[in-house]
């Protein structure tokens, strides 16, 4: 059920994989969710600039600057230490140690489907 334009939460989704993002944004746009996209870390900082968005789904292996040190460089900035982080990966054998090492909110393993997306960002957003 989409959101009142009033209510609308934004999304940013930090992945360098152009399918996954244009996915991503077709969904959770039709969820109600604003959403912005970026393929780097360096590019999220931009728009970060000007945006402050309620979550973010971030991609580890990224070129330029990848998930791990774009996390950990948010968390020290007072403006941004309190949006959620839901780390998104394929990364096989996945443990809590790279959650709690990338200062991460959540993880979510490639591939994915919407439920569960949906279910990871609803825990982290008060709707």
């Amino acid at each position: 059920m989409a959101m009142a334009d009033t209510e609308k939460k934004q999304i940013l989704i930090i992945d360098d994989d152009k399918n996954i993002v244009i996915a991503l944004k077709y969904y959770l746009s039709l969820e109600g969710y604003d959403v912005l996209a970026a393929s780097n870390g360096n590019h999220a900082f931009q728009l970060l600039n000007t945006n402050t968005p309620d979550l973010i789904l971030l991609d580890i292996k990224m070129p330029v600057m990848n998930g791990y040190l774009f996390s950990q460089m948010l968390k020290t900035k007072e403006k941004y230490k309190n949006i959620p982080i839901i780390l998104i990966t394929a990364t096989p054998n996945m443990t809590g140690g790279i959650q709690l090492h990338s200062n991460c909110d959540d993880i979510l393993k490639k591939p994915f489907n919407n439920e569960d997306l949906l279910k990871k960002i609803h825990k982290h957003l008060v709707l």
